[in-house]
């Protein structure tokens, strides 16, 4: 905790010097329910027919209610777990259920996809001695005249 003020304290400090408005500290900035940091109160699409399913998009124009799920398998394609989730989570978000339910089996390295390259699922998976296989991506521009 207290690096974490101190970390604060020296960016709003910086802040400051360089004549920037200070952050707003996310418990006292007052974002309604599922508004974003515009202030703005965004609409939810909700099945009324299975409100736990998430929507999914499929393709460029085709959106369907759907779940998803996260499976995990050794070299030889056995699944040692999987999870279930909402079909509008992204991958980062649901890795942690399904790296939970292989945790304990002494697995050295994960080979994934580039949904879950992110540095919080790097640290924890060289934090607990795996080796992450996951792939580079370019950057990609809208643009297709590359």
């Amino acid at each position: 905790m207290f690096y974490e003020e101190d970390l604060k304290n020296k960016i709003q400090r910086d802040r400051e010097e360089h004549r920037k408005k200070p952050l707003k500290d996310k418990d006292d900035d007052n974002r309604p329910e599922g508004g974003g940091g515009d202030g703005e109160i965004r609409e939810t699409t909700e099945s009324t027919v299975d409100p736990e399913s998430g929507l999914f998009h499929k393709g460029e124009h085709k959106e369907v209610f759907a779940y998803v799920s996260q499976t995990a398998c050794d070299q030889h394609g056995w699944v040692l777990g999987y999870s279930v989730h909402k079909g509008n989570e992204l991958d980062s978000r649901t890795f942690i259920g399904i790296y939970n339910r292989i945790k304990e089996l002494r697995i050295k390295t994960i080979v994934a996809d580039a949904g879950y390259k992110t540095p919080a699922i790097a640290r924890l998976l060289i934090n607990n001695g795996i080796t992450p296989m996951i792939p580079y991506n370019k950057y990609l521009s809208k643009s297709k005249n590359l």
